[in-house]
């Protein structure tokens, strides 16, 4: 099984019951069920609201906020309250296939590295790409009609 068959394989299943994991107001990840309860007296980190869990908008840039999750991660793992289990975050060639085949993931990759400016270029792009793709929808309904319903 390749690298990609396996994320997708992880990302097959039901996220009833899961909340929005969201760092600078983009949606970056899902938290899964009794997950947020554990974060939720690391207030200075993270905010947990509206049925989402944000990091906290006082962290700025990829140091910081890796910095703060660490603690709450090595904090977490000391009180046996989650797995240790080594690295087994992508890095190398599968980051690269990853980001290039995950928006979200490269979007989350931006944000903590506090890449605003090239994110936003990016959701511009993205942007306007959806609205060329609209207005060939619409274009092409104007022509189905005027075909179905020629004006005399």
């Amino acid at each position: 099984m390749s690298f990609l068959d396996r994320i997708r394989e992880c990302n097959d299943h039901d996220l009833s019951g899961f909340v929005p994991f969201e760092v600078a107001g983009a949606r970056v990840g899902w938290v899964g069920p009794g997950f947020a309860d554990l974060l939720r007296p690391f207030d200075d980190v993270f905010t947990l609201d509206d049925g989402r869990v944000s990091l906290n908008d006082a962290l700025i840039g990829y140091d910081q906020r890796s910095r703060a999750v660490d603690v709450v991660l090595r904090r977490l793992a000391g009180n046996g309250q989650i797995p240790v289990e080594g690295n087994n975050s992508p890095n190398g060639k599968n980051l690269i296939e990853l980001v290039r085949h995950s928006d979200e993931v490269l979007e989350a990759l931006l944000l903590m590295a506090g890449r605003e400016e090239v994110l936003a270029g990016k959701l511009l792009v993205d942007g306007r790409d959806k609205l060329i793709e609209m207005l060939e929808i619409i274009d092409q309904l104007q022509v189905d009609n005027s075909v179905a319903d020629p004006v005399p």
